[in-house]
C-alpha cells in the first residue's frame, strides 16, 4: 500500500518522492546524511587514535535512520541489522547504499559487517555491466583491426549470451581475455573476487584518482574507476596485501588507513592517461 502523501519516483520506485519535493530525493538524502555522519570533522581517515575519543561509530551511522525513512520505504540497515535487511537495501537502492557509505567517515566499520552474499547481490548489475562493456570494447577492437572477422562474429555472439555459460569462458581464456585485466576478472568462478573489486574501486574512487594525481570526473565510467583500482593494487604492496587476503576477505581497516596516507603523499602520482 502506498504511503499517504507519497509520490513514487518514476526513475526508481523503491525511492519515493515526498509530496512537495521536486529535487532528486537521493541527492537530498546524501547531503543530509553527510552532515549528520560527519558532524565531528576532527577525525581524519587513518587516524585511529582520535577515533578512541569519539562516541561509538554506530551512533553516527544509526543517527540517520529517521532521515532515511523520510525519503524511502527501504528499511535502513542499522549496525546490528539482519542479512535480509541488508539484501533488501542493496537490491532496491544499490547506488544509494554505495553513496551513503562513501559519505560516511567510518565506512570500513560498516563494510566489515556486510556478509559476502550481500556483496554479491549488491554488485549483480555492475558485474553484468562489466561483462557487456568488456565485450563491446573487444568487438570494437576486432572491427577496427579487421584481422579476423570470424573471431569478431564469435565474440559478438558471446556478448549476447548469458554471462555464466562455461563454454564462452573457455573461448575467452584461450584468447587470454584479449589482454584485458578487467575482462579477466569477469571470468567464470571469480564472481566473489570481482564483487570485491567493484565495491572497493567505487568506495575509494576519489582517493585513488587523487593518488594518480588526477580528479574524478562525473562522467568517469565504472570501467575507468576499475582500471585505476587495478593499477593501485599493482603499484602498492600494502594495498595489495590488504585486498588479497588468504581467506578472500578484504581487510577494510588496513585499506582505509592506506588510502588516508596515500592521498596525502601522492603515492601513485606518476601514471598514464587513466
Amino acid at each position: 500500500m502506498e504511503e499517504r502523501g507519497t509520490v513514487v519516483n518514476v526513475h526508481h520506485e523503491a525511492v519515493p518522492l515526498k509530496k512537495g519535493i521536486s529535487d532528486d530525493p537521493t541527492k537530498i538524502l546524501l547531503v543530509q546524511f553527510e552532515e549528520v555522519a560527519s558532524e565531528d570533522s576532527s577525525t581524519s581517515t587513518g587516524d585511529r587514535e582520535k577515533e578512541q575519543t569519539l562516541p561509538s561509530w554506530p551512533i553516527y551511522w544509526n543517527a540517520v535512520t529517521n532521515l532515511w525513512r523520510s525519503r524511502t520505504r527501504i528499511p535502513f540497515p542499522v549496525d546490528d541489522t539482519s542479512v535480509d535487511t541488508w539484501k533488501t537495501a542493496v537490491r532496491n537502492g544499490p547506488q544509494l547504499v554505495l553513496e551513503m557509505l562513501k559519505a560516511f567517515k567510518f565506512l570500513y566499520k560498516v563494510m566489515q559487517l556486510i556478509a559476502p552474499e550481500v556483496i554479491t547481490l549488491w554488485t549483480a548489475a555492475w558485474r553484468e555491466w562489466c561483462w557487456i562493456e568488456s565485450m563491446r570494447a573487444w568487438n570494437q577492437q576486432q572491427r577496427e583491426q579487421l584481422q579476423n572477422p570470424r573471431r569478431a562474429r564469435k565474440f559478438s555472439s558471446i556478448r549476447r549470451a548469458k554471462v555464466n555459460r562455461a563454454e564462452n569462458w573457455v573461448i575467452l581464456e584461450a584468447e587470454k581475455y584479449g589482454g584485458d585485466s578487467i575482462r579477466k576478472l569477469c571470468a567464470l568462478g571469480k564472481d566473489e573476487r570481482l564483487d570485491n573489486h567493484i565495491i572497493c574501486a567505487q568506495l575509494y574512487a576519489v582517493k585513488k584518482t587523487g593518488m594518480l594525481g588526477k580528479t574524478l570526473l562525473p562522467d568517469d565510467s565504472l570501467w575507468i574507476i576499475l582500471i585505476r583500482h587495478c593499477r593501485a593494487l599493482h603499484s602498492s604492496s600494502v594495498y595489495r596485501e590488504s585486498f588479497y587476503t588468504s581467506n578472500n576477505e578484504i581487510h577494510w581497516e588496513a585499506i582505509d588507513d592506506f588510502m588516508g596516507t596515500a592521498v596525502v603523499t601522492g603515492h601513485l602520482a606518476h601514471s598514464d592517461q587513466y
